[in-house]
């Protein structure tokens, strides 16, 4: 009977070393994993790291867009200012002359800086179609 005792443990024996063994290597599989995932973690990290500075320069870009836009307007509206300031000091069938070639949108603007009195003589030295289109045009601003 001892050595069936005996035969039996043996073979638990040998059933613990092969779970050993099995345990042993999941547990190796683990680590591995663990491992992998902290550096994808660290590489996610690293990546979320440069679409900021990313998204930092694209705000960046964006503000000095806004900055060079507002300072073309204000170049285009100091333009304007001084065609306005020109065209006031001709003689009104002159600047209606002149007025007459500009894109609408042009003249608009640059009557609309002018003085009531210096519009109304521009208009009416001005072919009356074209004077009536800018008149429609100043008033629907």
């Amino acid at each position: 009977m001892e050595s069936e005792d005996h035969f039996v443990t043996l073979e638990t024996w040998a059933a613990l070393r092969e779970q050993k063994k099995i345990l042993e290597t999941k547990e190796m599989e683990i680590k591995e994993r663990e491992a992998r995932l902290r550096e994808m973690e660290k590489e996610i990290e690293n990546r979320l790291k440069e679409l900021i500075a990313v998204q930092d320069k694209i705000k960046q870009a964006q503000q000095e867009i806004q900055a060079f836009r507002e300072e073309r307007e204000q170049a285009r509206n100091a333009q304007v200012q001084a065609l306005a300031k020109i065209y006031g000091n001709m003689k009104p069938k002159d600047a209606s002359q002149l007025l007459e070639t500009l894109e609408e949108s042009l003249a608009v603007k640059v009557i609309s800086l002018m003085s009531p009195d210096q519009v109304a003589k521009i208009l009416a030295s001005m072919e009356t179609k074209k004077a009536a289109k800018l008149s429609r045009a100043l008033t629907a601003r």
